[in-house]
């Protein structure tokens, strides 16, 4: 059985060596390193270049990470496929533990994460939101349940390339940057997932980092009263909301599964911030067949299907719907 660590990289020159390393490394035998360069202008290519024939270079324009995961994925011949970000690293036995753990059927197998400091330091492992681990044939119902996956970033994941040759190429305009949500909210729906708890991969936290910066941010207090958001920021977490969500629908479909009540609470929730973004942003509102009407409806049916008591639901929704945009923007969003 044949495995392919893909190294995807941009302008990580100074990370990227120990990146190379850890996959030249593995104590799997059965192993090609596919390094994908996405266009950088720092000194990665010199590096790429100074490891010959021990890897495969891939050496392209700048298009973004969906990009350079789905070259990299077509120069790579793997039974079982490894994404490692070029500022990260894998332990030495990290491919030996997943080939041991991977059979026929499985579209993805995930392990712990080490997060560490550029001086070595253990920051600990990563933490996923849930504690249950989302794992065997059927993982895919806990996802539709909730609305939500509990996987780890990008470079504690590997997938079986059956599953990878149903979903890729990933939309490259979509996913310049976190290509691993696609993977992640894609591949389960593909096979049995398989859970390793121990760490097998490290992450390199250096401040640049985009998931870091984004899970790292201080969570804002609860105040009473209306929190004033960012209009620019709110669209920006409807549209990845959105993404994820439709990502998720699409894998439910395809597997004849159903939402549950987590999910469709979820659902509601995203309707709501596309609501407010169509009423007070519609300027820079991103999905041009939203109306307040229908965005209304859709809120008011799911709910009923729910269960959830509707009368306050109905005074903001009526509130919303015909209070002016103005009046509505001055209490929800900075300007």
């Amino acid at each position: 059985m044949f495995c392919s660590i893909i190294i995807n990289n941009y302008n990580y020159g100074r990370y990227l060596r120990k990146a190379i390393d850890s996959a030249l490394g593995q104590t799997y035998a059965e192993c090609e390193v596919v390094v994908v360069d996405d266009g950088s202008s720092d000194d990665s290519i010199a590096v790429i270049q100074s490891y010959g024939d021990q890897i495969v270079p891939v050496l392209k324009e700048n298009g973004g990470q969906g990009s350079a995961m789905n070259v990299g994925f077509e120069k790579s011949r793997g039974d079982v496929i490894f994404f490692l970000d070029a500022d990260d690293w894998l332990e030495p036995t990290a491919a030996e533990e997943v080939m041991a753990a991977y059979h026929a059927g499985v579209s993805h197998l995930y392990y712990g994460l080490e997060m560490k400091t550029p001086e070595g330091e253990s920051l600990g492992g990563f933490k996923l939101e849930l504690e249950t681990l989302d794992q065997g044939p059927d993982a895919w119902r806990a996802v539709a349940e909730r609305g939500s996956v509990n996987f780890p970033p990008t470079s504690a994941n590997a997938f079986s390339r059956a599953a990878m040759e149903q979903i890729l190429p990933m939309p490259e305009a979509d996913f310049r940057i976190r290509a691993d949500v696609y993977l992640l909210h894609r591949a389960v729906f593909y096979g049995e997932v398989i859970a390793l708890e121990r760490p097998l991969g490290n992450y390199l936290v250096h401040g640049s980092n985009h998931w870091f910066k984004e899970s790292a941010s201080p969570r804002r207090k609860k105040r009473l009263g209306l929190s004033r958001r960012n209009p620019k920021q709110f669209q920006k977490g409807m549209n990845q909301a959105k993404q994820k969500f439709d990502l998720l629908d699409a894998g439910r479909l395809a597997r004849d599964g159903q939402w549950g009540p987590s999910a469709l609470e979820r659902w509601i929730r995203l309707r709501w911030k596309q609501l407010l973004s169509a009423k007070c942003l519609s300027a820079t509102h991103p999905y041009s067949a939203d109306t307040v009407k229908g965005l209304s409806n859709d809120i008011i049916e799911m709910s009923s299907q729910l269960g959830v008591a509707c009368l306050s639901l109905r005074i903001r929704l009526f509130l919303t719907r015909f209070l002016p945009s103005s009046v509505l923007s001055v209490f929800l969003f900075k300007k």
